[in-house]
């Protein structure tokens, strides 16, 4: 058992996010009354071959919507 902190963060013990290779980022899902926890794979897994130029390609499309959603925003 871990301790939910009052903004609803939780800790994943070292030994288990090692074991698991979790990085920066986990995959949360909800099954019925429980929260399944899922370590994400990085972009490079994603794409699997060709992934260095889907990685530019996807990296590309992130910025320039985040330049539209600032320009809306203005």
């Amino acid at each position: 058992m871990v301790p939910v902190s009052t903004k609803g963060q939780v800790v994943i013990p070292a030994p288990m996010r090692k074991r698991l290779k979790i990085g920066r980022a986990v995959v949360i899902k909800e099954q019925g009354n429980q929260l399944l926890v899922e370590a994400s794979s990085t972009l490079e897994e994603s794409f699997g071959i060709g992934g260095k130029e889907m990685i530019v390609v996807a990296r590309e499309i992130s910025r320039a919507r985040r330049i539209e959603v600032e320009s809306e925003r203005s």
